[in-house]
């Protein structure tokens, strides 16, 4: 739907999920998205969807200086963005290694780090997956010219928003906070500023039941005290805040001051608001769906590769 309303504002990287055998997993393996949309649809729009998945990068460089994918980086020396550029990615993830292009290609979209040099097998993600160490994010930064490397794929063990990685040199970012409902880890997302200095911003989004409930005002939920942390491309420093709060928090939650006091709502509010919210959007889009020309980038994407020549929010 942003794609549709901003169309020059926001990039789409292809992971790993934006593929057939992926999305004909039961919900409880990693899929599901097969039997909703077929449920609600039929088989044709999935098979839309999976022509449009195609069409996505598998990368985006922001402003020459930030290498942003998916899964990870690769198991060949000496890999070039160029190289991504003539790869042929209008297919599905390939199932064997064995090429350079079918390596690159998965890569992208599967590899995770690891703390150590080298590439390993990651046996836990199945047969083809590799985990790359430092010292392949240094080369590859090295050699391309960049400063740092954002990617997704996993929850953080730290079970935070994101993790800095490699000597800051890679940082995973992951914005579903609580994945599937039952992890309990923060999300986020990193905004990048004029100078290519970049904040990362975290949040804990409530239960959608908990946004909207008929039987009892609802409000929103209490303010977590979360940490925010400004970054730049060359390093990174913390800045603490709500410290006060975390201490109440520990404490047992004392009472917030009236500035931070969460406005209460009631369902009917709630509901009426998201209604006008949804008729807005509903406008801009119809007035872009007349303007946009979609189906022609869909046919005629030109480079597997997506270049942000402004800085850019990202979200993984």
């Amino acid at each position: 739907m942003y794609k549709l309303l901003y169309p020059e504002a926001v990039s789409i990287n292809r992971g790993n999920h934006e593929n057939i055998e992926m999305n004909r997993r039961h919900a409880d393996h990693g899929g599901g998205f097969y039997d909703e949309v077929n449920g609600k649809y039929d088989a044709n729009v999935f098979m839309m969807f999976e022509q449009l998945f195609e069409a996505l990068p598998i990368a985006t460089v922001v402003s020459k200086k930030v290498f942003v994918v998916h899964g990870g980086l690769y198991r060949r020396d000496s890999v070039l963005v160029q190289h991504l550029r003539t790869l042929n990615r209008r297919r599905q993830c390939p199932t064997s290694t064995e090429t350079i292009e079918d390596s690159l290609l998965f890569d992208c979209m599967w590899s995770d780090p690891w703390d150590f040099n080298g590439v390993a097998k990651a046996a836990h993600r199945g047969q083809n997956c590799i985990r790359f160490g430092p010292d392949v994010t240094r080369r590859f930064l090295g050699n391309n010219s960049l400063s740092l490397c954002i990617r997704s794929h996993e929850v953080p063990t730290n079970l935070r928003g994101f993790e800095d990685r490699h000597d800051g040199r890679l940082i995973t970012v992951f914005t579903a906070s609580n994945y599937c409902g039952q992890t309990g880890n923060f999300g986020a997302v990193i905004i990048f500023h004029s100078d290519m200095s970049y904040t990362v911003e975290e949040h804990m989004a409530p239960p959608l039941e908990d946004l909207v409930d008929e039987c009892s005002p609802c409000s929103r939920p209490p303010t977590l005290a979360v940490p925010r942390c400004a970054h730049s491309a060359s390093g990174h420093r913390y800045i603490a805040e709500h410290e006060g709060r975390a201490a109440q928090a520990a404490k047992g939650g004392a009472s917030s001051s009236q500035s931070d006091a969460a406005p209460q709502h009631s369902a009917e509010h709630m509901n009426k608001h998201a209604e006008k919210m949804g008729e807005d959007i509903m406008q801009k889009l119809d007035k872009k769906i007349m303007q946009v020309h979609f189906c022609y980038e869909l046919h005629h994407a030109p480079c597997s590769v997506h270049r942000c020549a402004q800085p850019v929010s990202l979200a993984c």
